[in-house]
């Protein structure tokens, strides 16, 4: 896990050019405000990639090219369309803007600016952290790996089959469709309220195989056989499966993310064109599944276009977007109270299976924001970390709480990077648990970026282990 790509001279003149064009979008807001989104868009993604013109080297899997990949998606590309109102102004105005002039995001859009300046400045700044050392003395025992990985496969599937059967399986017509939506924001009363987050999680081990199992094929040979390659690509299918069925098109993006992460730090041979070709496949898969979310229904079938994809991909309130947070900041107090910590403490009781705690309160914080600022039934809206901050200590919150994010993200990626270990065996548990912390906790919320990974974390740790012995040396 040391590999690194050279920060150039071409690098740095792409930066300086992005800052171009920002101050000229910035001017243009002055005289239309219409494309202030669009400048503030465009500044934070800047703010984020400024630092690359100090670096000599970086590390592409590093957890800030997530960060950066959430801001792009979530802020930049959204405030990009609102500003131009494009591909869909009808679902621009309706799922973000909701009838406010560029005046009513003013004051969130500095707060939120404030915020991507302390995160970069709390992770650009974390330097005692480069010098932390793990030593941990354990190797691949080839019987182990073949036991464990092959149980975490079957292990996979059975959950997999148990939860198609207990939702229904795809007799709706289906065979992509969101799964487990709650049906009232009082949970604690609804008795056939069921998420099975056991299964889901248990469905995960299929990744977890997929990525030690293809990380161990990919470091030790310098070409698959076949038989090799059918292990990989039946434990990556096994992986997607479950995600596949509930729609979760992040999720299997994910997984292909993951897989690019082994190229990176144990493949040969062109890494662009490996990024190119897992990216295509990403991009397929996610129209194909937002297609398949249509099956059935013949009139939207008909309706669907690629500008609709786009707007599926972008126009959506699941990023840590400005119109969001906007949203949300100005209805603090007076529609949300504040909370003072108790939608990121909350989390804690999320690893809690509600078969063995039934009066398990709702943890998420999507549904109330979604009904209360929203006008959704039930459907939730993540807060993303700059409203939550602001949700729960007003502007010191997103002060410190970006810094401390900012400087926590880099100290835990170092400890990963210098840890003295096999990279095959401490490469699985970074790409699988690590590098979506950042873009879970900027995009979602604090406590959902943590304690969701530290599950994950857990879960594969304990794999590796039982695939591990003590090195005798």
């Amino acid at each position: 896990m040391n590999r690194e790509i050279e920060i150039n001279s071409t690098i740095r003149i792409i930066v300086l050019s992005f800052a171009a064009v920002t101050a000229g979008m910035t001017l243009w807001a002055c005289v239309d405000h219409q494309m202030m989104y669009a400048a503030v868009g465009l500044i934070a993604f800047l703010i984020g990639i400024v630092p690359f013109l100090f670096l000599k080297s970086y590390d592409l899997f590093s957890p800030w090219s997530f960060v950066l990949l959430a801001i792009g998606m979530g802020c930049t590309l959204q405030c990009l369309c609102m500003s131009f109102m494009w591909p869909n102004a009808e679902a621009i105005e309706r799922l973000l803007i909701l009838g406010q002039p560029p005046e009513y995001f003013i004051y969130p859009a500095g707060l939120y600016l404030l915020g991507i300046i302390c995160l970069t400045a709390g992770y650009f700044a974390n330097r005692r952290s480069r010098h932390w050392k793990l030593n941990i003395k354990r190797e691949y025992s080839n019987n182990n790996l073949i036991i464990v990985l092959g149980a975490c496969l079957v292990v996979s599937v059975v959950a997999t089959l148990a939860f198609v059967r207990f939702t229904g399986g795809v007799q709706s017509g289906k065979i992509s469709a969101k799964r487990t939506t709650i049906k009232t924001l009082d949970v604690q009363r609804d008795d056939g309220f069921r998420q099975y987050g056991s299964l889901r999680h248990m469905g995960k081990l299929a990744n977890v195989a997929f990525l030690i199992l293809y990380s161990f094929f990919l470091a030790r040979n310098p070409k698959l056989t076949t038989m090799q390659w059918a292990l990989v690509g039946g434990s990556f299918l096994v992986a997607c499966a479950l995600p596949f069925y509930m729609s979760l098109r992040g999720q299997v993006c994910w997984v292909i993310l993951s897989a690019l992460g082994v190229t990176y730090y144990h493949g040969r041979g062109n890494f662009v064109m490996k990024f190119g070709i897992y990216a295509a496949l990403s991009i397929a898969l996610f129209v194909f599944m937002s297609i398949l979310r249509h099956a059935g229904d013949d009139d939207a079938m008909s309706k669907l276009t690629i500008e609709d994809s786009i707007s599926s991909l972008i126009l959506n309130r699941n990023g840590p977007g400005l119109s969001k947070t906007a949203h949300i900041i100005n209805h603090i107090p007076d529609t949300l109270e504040f909370k003072y910590g108790e939608t990121i403490a909350v989390w804690v009781i999320a690893p809690i299976p509600r078969e063995l705690y039934p009066n398990k309160p709702m943890v998420h914080t999507g549904p109330i924001i979604g009904t209360r600022i929203y006008g959704n039934r039930v459907s939730g809206v993540p807060p993303g970390l700059v409203a939550e901050l602001y949700w729960n200590f007003y502007i010191p919150g997103i002060i410190f709480g970006m810094l401390t994010v900012g400087w926590v993200l880099h100290a835990v990626y170092m400890l990963f990077r210098n840890c003295n270990v096999d990279p095959t065996i401490v490469s699985p548990i970074y790409l699988f648990a690590i590098i979506p912390v950042g873009f879970a906790i900027i995009g979602h919320s604090l406590g959902f970026g943590t304690i969701m990974r530290f599950v994950d974390f857990a879960t594969i740790g304990v794999v590796v282990f039982f695939c591990t012995r003590q090195r005798s040396d």
